[in-house]
């Protein structure tokens, strides 16, 4: 453990930080600079690797297949690891503009509450309803400028969810919940 720090405290001395036009730049001895970008893009390929390593702890059941439990663990680690790649060997040319402004984060928050609200929503109505809830909130948030209509979300939000089921349910073969108050009819 003590190795680890000192090993972390001889890098911090090797650099130095320093914002110039708005950004954070950490400057080595030997001049490379890591950006946001860049430092955004390791931190996301190192929890990839990590997530990957650990999805391979994951066992199967005796009817497993290739499409086992640890599939979607590995794509989406997979997936982690190059975007974290595509970030830090991204060229950007001109200025540089903030991370996030105020309504940014605000937008990350709505968004972070409306998935973590997303499985109480899936264990009381099931999958359909919570799905096109949480496309429907996304779709709402992430349209920063409004273009577009309530009734084009809605219908992307279910044409999504739509797709999504018929996916998980006929070609994957998974059974999702259809939620405890549909389940009382």
């Amino acid at each position: 453990m003590e190795e680890n720090a000192f090993f972390f405290m001889k890098i911090l001395r090797k650099m130095s930080m320093n914002t110039q036009g708005g950004k954070l730049l950490c400057v080595f001895n030997g001049g490379a600079i890591l950006t946001k970008d860049k430092a955004i893009g390791i931190i996301v390929a190192i929890i990839g690797i990590v997530w990957l390593l650990l999805s391979y702890q994951i066992e199967g059941n005796a009817y497993s297949t290739i499409i086992g439990p640890d599939l979607f663990p590995k794509l989406a680690s997979g997936g982690m690891i190059l975007c974290g790649i595509g970030l830090i060997i991204r060229k950007r040319k001109g200025e540089h503009t903030p991370f996030l402004d105020k309504e940014g984060w605000i937008r990350v928050a709505k968004i972070t509450i409306a998935i973590a609200v997303y499985p109480f929503i899936m264990t009381y109505l099931g999958f359909i309803v919570a799905a096109v809830v949480l496309v429907f909130t996304a779709t709402t948030l992430f349209d920063v400028k409004k273009s577009l209509s309530i009734a084009k979300r809605g219908m992307f939000a279910v044409a999504t969810s739509a797709v999504l089921y018929l996916f998980f349910s006929y070609v994957l073969d998974v059974i999702l919940p259809s939620g405890k108050l549909f389940g009382l009819f």
